[in-house]
């Protein structure tokens, strides 16, 4: 995950099926998901000239909150993830979003089941994130379906009781799926593309069929949602905290 300006750019994919996932495919990547009626999707972290100065500015001032939080009220909060867990899981979740997005434009949507590939974290950092995650779809829709036709908030049938979330390595029918699979080879193209094609990963989806399939979420992961804030001012009955000194 990048830290620093001259870090390289950071690519999170997410492949969505509806019903039934793929058991096995062959090795074309773009056609195999056209004929399964899969939805990829990618957030993409590209750095620039002062993107690691503000990426620490908004960690050091979680790391202040957190441990307010925990003075305050005894409980920890989504403050609780390393700086590289929280550039993740800002651009997985807003490729988990958009996925879901994407499906309602076509059909209903009952339930969500989120497979995450295994990454290196502490149980309770799992089980933060995960439940970070479930709010992050379901904050994340609310607010998207504000701004859609009401013809598509009807098809949201879902709430946060009804999305999972697991890890691959919690069992052995969790490792063997094959979107997982899909999803890295996936993200592993679009980032040779970015670093390497003329054209870029964008322009590369495009060019396959899939328009609107990326975002750029380096904004999200550089700037403090007020959000959280709100949120920390709520629970602890404390102000703002002073932005740190990153000089």
């Amino acid at each position: 995950m990048p830290l620093n300006d001259h870090d390289k750019p950071f690519v999170a994919a997410t492949v969505s099926f509806l019903d039934e996932r793929p058991v096995e495919i062959d090795e074309r990547l773009f056609e195999n998901l056209r004929a399964l009626n899969a939805m990829p999707f990618a957030a993409i972290v590209m750095p620039f000239p002062g993107y690691g100065k503000l990426v620490k500015a908004k960690y050091d001032k979680m790391e202040v909150m957190a441990r307010a939080t925990r003075l305050v009220t005894g409980v920890s909060g989504v403050y609780e993830l390393s700086l590289r867990d929280i550039v993740w899981s800002h651009a997985m979740g807003q490729a988990v979003i958009h996925s879901v997005l994407g499906t309602i434009f076509s059909s209903s949507i009952d339930a969500v089941q989120i497979l995450l590939d295994q990454k290196s974290m502490k149980a309770d950092q799992r089980s933060l994130f995960t439940d970070t995650l479930r709010d992050i779809v379901a904050i994340g829709m609310a607010e998207m379906l504000k701004q859609i036709n009401p013809e598509w908030k009807s098809r949201i049938r879902f709430t946060d009781r009804t999305i999972s979330v697991n890890w691959s390595d919690e069992s052995e029918h969790f490792e063997s799926q094959f979107g997982l699979k899909l999803a890295d080879r996936l993200s592993r193209k679009l980032y040779r593309s970015q670093i390497s094609s003329p054209v870029g990963a964008e322009t590369v989806l495009t060019n396959a069929g899939f328009d609107d399939s990326m975002m750029d979420v380096t904004r999200i992961i550089t700037n403090m949602d007020r959000r959280i804030i709100d949120n920390f001012k709520r629970n602890t009955g404390l102000p703002e905290p002073r932005d740190p000194e990153t000089e």
